[in-house]
């Protein structure tokens, strides 16, 4: 039985397909969304935000529209507002772990800028923890996702990224370890 409330990763969507590259630089390890992964997102929320757009203004604009209760007619554009409001924040860049091979300080972007929203220090790392969880089902058959989250001297979890690609998260789990000298910890899977 699938735990009932999987971490939330920095990077990725969980689920059946892989939705994180890992790319090893000279300077650095990158861990982003992969890019067929960002434009499927982003189709879904263009297509989702034209037609909230037009039914939007069929409400407003329309005798039928006007008819309808007043509740949808309030909701429909708000909704639609949020749908192109994350579509836009989404152009701006998608979230991106790096991981500086010369001091081994991981940097974490929110968006395609030139400063990380937040940084943890080598010396804050305390472990790596590389877990299976299940994220969503169809019938009997879970999404099994590889989970590497890192442990914070302050007793932090934070969730990196998740994949179904068990491989890829060994190495980018074994790569953290070495780079960061701490131990790995969790289930050798």
């Amino acid at each position: 039985m699938p735990a009932p409330f999987p971490d939330k990763p920095f990077v990725g969507l969980p689920g059946s397909e892989k939705s994180v590259e890992i790319s090893r630089q000279s300077d650095r390890i990158v861990c982003s969304l992969a890019s067929h992964t960002f434009w499927f997102v982003q189709a879904i929320l263009f297509l989702f935000g034209v037609l909230s757009t037009y039914i939007s203004w069929g409400f407003w604009a329309t005798a039928e529209g006007a008819e309808a209760p007043i509740y949808f007619r309030v909701f429909t554009p708000c909704f639609t507002l949020i749908l192109w409001l994350v579509f836009v924040r989404n152009l701006l860049g998608p979230p991106r772990i790096e991981i500086l091979l010369s001091r081994g300080d991981l940097l974490f972007f929110r968006r395609r800028t030139a400063q990380p929203a937040f940084t943890i220090l080598k010396n804050d790392v305390t472990g790596i923890d590389l877990s299976e969880q299940f994220y969503g089902s169809l019938g009997e058959n879970y999404w099994r996702n590889f989970v590497v989250s890192v442990s914070t001297s302050d007793a932090k979890r934070l969730t990196l990224c998740a994949s179904p690609d068990e491989k890829l998260m060994q190495s980018f789990a074994t790569d953290l370890a070495s780079i960061l000298g701490v131990p790995r910890t969790g289930a050798s899977i």
